[in-house]
């Protein structure tokens, strides 16, 4: 008696089981797991326009940047003139003849951990907007006029 029971028992869960594949496959196939009487989730809202700045013409890697420059001022400065910080340090680099101006000096002057050169923060200045002043640049600013 013990054994029919056990039977009936396992041959239900094997049934219920054969009725769940069922299920799934029949909501894979019509592409979703939702049921019929679910209703559809609203379609995504398309933002064109973050922190006042229209987005919608926006290249991929600058959609980044703003999203990683969200407690960055020196990255905020850099999206909202259009550019990336590694497109800034490249504009730098080349308008001030240099044959190399690696981001880490950008970074640990913004650390404070170096001195970034004068015309660099000058430069990026004109390019951003973004101050040369001591307290944008707690590495210090190091005067490069004197040098011949």
């Amino acid at each position: 008696m013990k054994q029919a029971e056990d039977l009936k028992r396992e041959a239900s869960l094997l049934l219920a089981y054969a009725e769940e594949v069922e299920r799934l496959d029949a909501e894979s196939a019509k592409g979703g797991s939702a049921r019929e009487d679910t209703p559809r989730l609203p379609p995504g809202e398309n933002t064109v326009n973050v922190d006042g700045m229209n987005t919608e013409s926006w290249p991929h890697a600058l959609k980044i940047a703003h999203g990683r420059a969200a407690k960055d001022p020196f990255g905020r400065a850099c999206v909202r003139a259009g550019m990336t910080k590694g497109e800034v340090v490249e504009k730098v680099r080349r308008e001030l003849g240099l044959k190399r101006l690696p981001m880490s000096q950008i970074s640990q002057a913004r650390g404070g951990t170096r001195q970034i050169r004068s015309d660099v923060a000058e430069a990026i200045h004109r390019l951003t907007g973004f101050a040369a002043t001591k307290a944008n640049w707690p590495g210090g600013i190091r005067d490069v006029s004197r040098r011949e």
